[in-house]
């Protein structure tokens, strides 16, 4: 009995599977299968104990997986998830994935001589000297103070950052690159098997790469809003078993003959005579 609610942790923790994780979760997630463990008296807690801890002390020293959770709302900037992290550091990494603003225009700094001018003197405060360093920090500066006064309450961080993308461009362009990745591997997999699904079918598998995204991704497109509608069940799947390719004997139907002579008797018809062969005559040249 001990030993099934032993294992009730790690068969909860397999929520990570599903399509909407995110990495981000799977520290949360280690965090709350070694709480449960440690709180079983079975005498297989200790050594699962050590598999998690072990599991837990590897995803810590994954920069990415800590970057991830620093611009997920609902862990960002709580020291529990973390210990013995710092989330100082963790920000300091974050500078790794700042990219240069599109066209941007570099400015030089401006001399002495620009100065000349009066009223590209009196306009020289609107220009930025900021590097992408100081942009980044005076935006985390921000992001942090918004968690610390009035934590949103969103689920999906993504819709977070869709609504504070104005407020927070770099940390936002960030955060699609990081959150977009899953905590397991099982959503691409999933994506793999209905990709391979597609290549078997007779018509469909000689689709080029382009056209082959196109259609995962509609499909993908009518899954999502069929969930949102609530009739998912009814409509059923893009690529579902009435759309799938039959084989030419799936196509061929299977007949009883007992059955078929009971409905169509053949006493009244006349048997088929067979076709005579065309008489073929030789000569004596031709042999």
């Amino acid at each position: 009995m001990h030993s099934a609610s032993l294992l009730t942790s790690f068969q909860m923790a397999l929520v990570l599977e599903r399509d909407s994780s995110f990495a981000s979760e799977t520290i949360p997630a280690l965090r709350y299968v070694q709480s449960s463990v440690k709180r079983s008296n079975s005498k297989f807690s200790k050594i699962l104990e050590g598999f998690v801890v072990k599991r837990l002390n590897e995803a810590l020293e994954n920069s990415r997986l800590l970057c991830t959770m620093a611009l997920d709302h609902r862990y960002a900037y709580i020291d529990k998830w973390i210990t013995p992290k710092s989330w100082t550091l963790i920000e300091l990494d974050l500078d790794n994935y700042v990219k240069e603003e599109p066209y941007s225009v570099s400015v030089s700094p401006r001399s002495s001589q620009d100065d000349d001018d009066i009223d590209d003197f009196l306009h020289s405060s609107l220009t930025s000297n900021e590097s992408k360093t100081d942009k980044i920090q005076s935006e985390l500066l921000r992001y942090k103070a918004l968690l610390d006064t009035n934590r949103p309450n969103f689920e999906n961080p993504l819709d977070f950052w869709r609504g504070n993308q104005q407020n927070f461009p770099k940390l936002a362009r960030i955060a699609a690159e990081l959150l977009g990745s899953p905590a397991s591997s099982s959503a691409s997999e999933r994506l793999f098997s209905r990709c391979t699904d597609t290549l078997r079918q007779t018509k469909r598998n000689r689709a080029k790469l382009e056209t082959l995204n196109e259609m995962l991704t509609i499909k993908e497109l009518c899954r999502i809003e069929n969930e949102e509608e609530g009739n998912s069940d009814e409509t059923g799947d893009f690529n579902g078993e009435s759309d799938e390719e039959s084989s030419d004997e799936e196509l061929e139907p299977e007949f009883d003959d007992a059955e078929i002579n009971a409905q169509y008797p053949t006493d009244d018809v006349m048997p088929l005579l067979e076709a005579e062969l065309p008489t073929t005559v030789t000569s004596d040249d031709d042999l």
